[in-house]
């Protein structure tokens, strides 16, 4: 992608278990572009989460990343030291988790993190950071903003600790915003506030986003790209509308099926059959094939590598359908 900010190739990260070694991550590969949102979608457990993690070197002690890159304008982010990493976290790197009340210290005051964050990060004076602080909260539409920074987080409803989070994950302007299922929790209305916010401040500061989610009615509202995760791995890449409309991977396929429909009545939603593999003992050749109706014996014993569809369009299937 000519104009990539974010390159992640081949990711491989491994967790060392009682039962064997599982590859979490097998094979990852993801581009992000310039000034757009990427959906990454797939079931709870394939590594959406991990690769966010991966990406801001924030796994836990035992995993390990045993091959591949995550390229950030053209620098190896696995190359760097822990001291350069942690200057790149926040700066040009943030994330928003899908769980505000674990991630907002419950000793301090919202003025008081984002003050921190901004005298630590842009070297700015309090009087400054104050006002950075408070022009952040009103771009997030908070009522009263220098009443928010005087308020501990169990002061704030649910909408406001997540709004909160938004604003001091973009305090300091980062090329690439992480957002890992940014409205969990939270009730339709003010997910859609939020997500509406995420757009809004994406075009006014010029930044990149990861999304995260398992909802494809969210990156069909919000997205401009999807990437389909399935055990570990990328199958399915491209334009929202080409993924959603002429989705070409058996999984991406039976995801929309069992997606209900709001003007078709049915009695049982469509299943994809059977059950998410092991990682610890995959099945050989591509993972999806016991549970995929166009296998044919390659897919038994091969894995698929991407194939070029149109308008960067990817899947990584023998039998494109």
């Amino acid at each position: 992608m000519k104009d990539a900010l974010l390159s992640v190739r081949n990711l491989r990260v491994c967790f060392p278990t009682t039962y064997g070694l599982v590859a979490a991550l097998d094979g990852v590969c993801l581009e992000l572009e310039k000034e757009k949102i990427l959906g990454l979608v797939g079931e709870t457990g394939c590594g959406k989460t991990l690769t966010a993690l991966s990406i801001l070197r924030l796994l836990p002690p035992s995993a390990r990343i045993v091959a591949g890159e995550i390229v950030l304008r053209k620098r190896n982010l696995l190359d760097l030291s822990e001291s350069e990493i942690r200057e790149i976290r926040g700066k040009e790197v943030s994330m928003v988790f899908q769980d505000p009340t674990s991630y907002l210290d419950p000793v301090f005051t919202v003025g008081e993190v984002m003050i921190e964050v901004l005298e630590s990060r842009q070297k700015i004076g309090r009087r400054e950071a104050i006002e950075a602080s408070i022009e952040m909260l009103t771009k997030l539409r908070l009522p009263n903003p220098e009443r928010i920074l005087r308020l501990y987080p169990h002061e704030l409803s649910g909408g406001m600790k997540q709004r909160v989070m938004i604003a001091i994950a973009l305090l300091c302007h980062p090329e690439l915003l992480i957002a890992d299922e940014p409205t969990t929790a939270l009730d339709v209305t003010i997910q859609a506030q939020i997500l509406e916010l995420i757009r809004d401040i994406v075009k006014e500061l010029r930044t990149s986003v990861l999304l995260i989610t398992h909802n494809l009615g969210i990156v069909a509202e919000n997205c401009e790209e999807a990437a389909i995760m399935y055990a570990g791995t990328v199958v399915e890449h491209g334009e929202v509308r080409d993924v959603l409309e002429k989705p070409g991977h058996p999984y991406t396929r039976g995801l929309l099926s069992a997606t209900p429909k709001l003007f078709q009545k049915k009695e049982t939603l469509e299943v994809i059959p059977g059950s998410i593999p092991s990682l610890i003992d995959p099945p050989s050749g591509c993972k999806f094939h016991p549970r995929c109706s166009y296998a044919i014996g390659k897919c038994k014993r091969e894995r698929p590598s991407p194939v070029g569809l149109e308008h960067g369009h990817y899947v990584s299937c023998f039998r494109i359908v």
